[in-house]
């Protein structure tokens, strides 16, 4: 583990956080690369302690720091990079360790796994031709109907052997589907509970979702 530990998180990030107006918790929380290790935090008020196990050295224990008195908890573990899995480890007000997947992380593990992925969440658009047009798709007068649609069960009889389905197999399927059904807009749900571990991740099993980000640019 680096010097580098709730310094890494600025002054400006913990100041909006604090005051409840951060509007981009996905680049403040969770795990990021940052030059040759991964920066983690998380959000732990009542934690005695908190520490970090990742795939990138054999699941060894590194120490996180509180931020201030924000109740995020950081630290910058060299070596660590993009694919590589990692969990926290919670000391509770009871004294009890308890291991816990990151709430804001960007991908995790097929369950019963409590694994989190460092995942590069960079992408370069290509849909030109489809903004060019969004004008009057998104018009006041335009019509509007939106299909909520959980991935995760929506094409589990897909794939042989009752594993969950890919992203590049859903991709064309869904977007013939919500046309042929008339919706114009595509909501991908989380879960269909109000609950939930891990707050919008995507699970490796399910490959990259730049082929949703694809289908159906022609209708």
């Amino acid at each position: 583990m680096s010097g580098q530990t709730a310094t890494a998180l600025s002054d400006d990030d913990l100041y909006l956080f604090n005051e409840g107006t951060h509007r981009r918790l996905y680049q403040f929380l969770g795990a990021h690369v940052i030059d040759d290790g991964v920066r983690f935090a998380v959000w732990a008020p009542s934690a005695r302690e908190v520490r970090v196990v990742c795939s990138a050295d054999g699941w060894r224990e590194h120490q996180l720091r509180p931020a201030q008195s924000s109740g995020v908890w950081c630290a910058w573990m060299s070596g660590a990079t993009f694919g590589d899995r990692y969990r926290f480890k919670i000391l509770g007000a009871d004294g009890a360790w308890t291991d816990k997947s990151d709430p804001v992380a960007a991908a995790t593990c097929p369950p019963p796994s409590s694994d989190c992925v460092v995942t590069d969440l960079t992408y370069q658009w290509d849909d030109g031709q489809w903004m060019s047009t969004r004008g009057r798709r998104v018009a006041m007068d335009a019509a509007i109907s939106i299909y909520e649609v959980h991935l995760g069960s929506w094409g589990r009889t897909m794939p042989t052997g009752g594993r969950f389905p890919r992203y590049d197999e859903l991709a064309d399927p869904l977007a013939d589907h919500a046309l042929a059904h008339g919706f114009t807009h595509v909501e991908l749900c989380r879960s269909w509970s109000t609950r939930s571990t891990v707050r919008g991740a995507t699970r490796p099993r399910a490959t990259s979702l730049r082929p949703l980000a694809t289908a159906g640019r022609s209708t």
